[in-house]
């Protein structure tokens, strides 16, 4: 019983500190999505917890009255996520992001499982060696192989142009 809590314990101390720092960030969104400006840009307050701070124009307190909450929230504000709904097209670039990102994935998807089958069913010396090479490609950075794909593009068909423009950030994203 022992050795199993020790265990259980040697682990906890070897996790818990990574997993206090990857959701530190998460914590430091919520915190600062919901104070006021006044609370945001005041130096001279700990910036993890709520403090008390005049709330702006347009800012509303929906939680002033809530003395039980923890940690100052009654000083709260939803004024920053609602601008965010209401005032932006923050819906629609959500949904731009997730077609795009559908699209993306689709088009590798039917593009890398057939190449994958063909390097898989290639044998002998041949199909070694350019399963090789795929796979030292991939080992090169992806600024190493912009960079003269860059040059080769301007040299043919300048840097103004649009196809110029997409053949370069298509190249950047492969990383």
């Amino acid at each position: 019983m022992w050795s199993t809590l020790r265990e259980r314990g040697v682990s906890y101390l070897i996790v818990g500190p990574f997993a206090i720092v990857l959701a530190f960030p998460f914590y430091w969104m919520l915190v600062t999505a919901f104070k006021t400006n006044g609370d945001l840009y005041n130096l001279n307050n700990v910036p993890f917890t709520y403090h008390h701070a005049q709330a702006a124009v347009g800012e509303t307190l929906p939680f002033r009255h809530d003395h039980w909450l923890p940690f100052g929230f009654e000083n709260a504000t939803t004024s920053h996520v609602s601008f965010i709904f209401r005032d932006t097209n923050y819906l629609r670039w959500v949904e731009n992001t997730a077609v795009v990102g559908g699209l993306v994935v689709l088009i590798t998807l039917l593009l890398a499982v057939p190449a994958g089958y063909s390097l898989a069913r290639l044998s002998g010396r041949w199909g070694q060696s350019v399963g090789v090479g795929i796979f030292l490609t991939y080992l090169v950075p992806p600024t190493l192989l912009f960079l003269p794909l860059s040059r080769v593009i301007s040299k043919l068909v300048g840097l103004s142009r649009p196809s110029s423009r997409m053949q370069r950030s298509s190249t950047a994203v492969r990383g």
